[in-house]
């Protein structure tokens, strides 16, 4: 387990640790309490920040409380990614609460991404597309003007600078 833990192999460590308690449930019991918050802590931010599971992050970084309290460099990974699903969860259905959520998540953690792939970054992006074809078909040019704006200082899409223009 502690060789697990230097080589941050942080899964492995929590399969162990389980694995012994499973045989032992009293041995060390601080000392491997101590091992599992680590193991599950760092766990569940590397699911956050590298593996793009969002919901594994959050379930590992919920059970490590059990055992002391968050620091708040992983409570505040905790609520990027909780802020990043609720605010694909409005993909295709809201878009101006897409671009709201996402104007906040993309500035802190540019990469951020879920299980497709898509960063926060990138979310921003198209959904500011998104909501400025829903502006421009409503007819409010001026705002449909500031989404297209938006999206095309993140990345020069010449697609999109036609509408912008248009805008």
């Amino acid at each position: 387990i502690q060789q697990n833990l230097v080589e941050q192999n942080w899964g492995q460590a929590i399969f162990d640790i389980e694995k012994l308690r499973d045989l032992k449930l009293d041995y060390r019991a601080v000392d491997v309490d101590g091992m599992y918050y680590i193991a599950l802590r760092f766990f569940g931010v590397e699911n956050i920040l590298s593996l793009g599971q969002l919901e594994v992050g959050i379930y590992y970084l919920t059970l490590s409380e059990r055992f002391a309290p968050l620091d708040i460099e992983a409570v505040n990974y905790r609520n990027w990614a909780r802020q990043y699903i609720a605010a694909a969860s409005f993909w295709g259905v809201d878009w101006a609460r897409v671009v709201d959520y996402f104007a906040q998540i993309y500035p802190a953690l540019p990469n951020l991404h879920d299980a497709s792939g898509m960063t926060a970054t990138e979310r921003f992006r198209i959904a500011s597309i998104k909501y400025g074809d829903f502006l421009m078909l409503k007819e409010q040019y001026c705002d449909a003007q500031i989404q297209y704006q938006n999206a095309l200082n993140l990345y020069n899409d010449p697609a999109v600078q036609p509408t912008a223009m248009a805008a």
